[in-house]
């Protein structure tokens, strides 16, 4: 069982995060959006997923909560 902090522990550890950029961007009993900025050679890259959570969680701190699964979000274009 994979739970939201799990997905932040992962996205945190990678060497192109840029440390203290993670945020959560929305949240309702059945999903989040996780944001955050990765350094792609000196220009800061956004990345966002969308998390489905389990709404019979919705009483549970966020980042105990289960991922049941995940979604790339592709940026928006200029």
């Amino acid at each position: 069982m994979t739970t939201v902090q799990d997905k932040i522990t992962e996205i945190e550890s990678l060497t192109e995060y840029v440390k203290n950029s993670l945020i959560i961007h929305s949240i309702d009993s059945r999903g989040t959006v996780i944001k955050w900025l990765m350094d792609n050679q000196g220009v800061a890259e956004r990345k966002k997923i969308f998390i489905e959570l389990n709404p019979a969680e919705s009483e549970m701190a966020l980042e105990s909560r289960t991922a049941i699964s995940t979604i790339d979000i592709e940026p928006p274009g200029d």
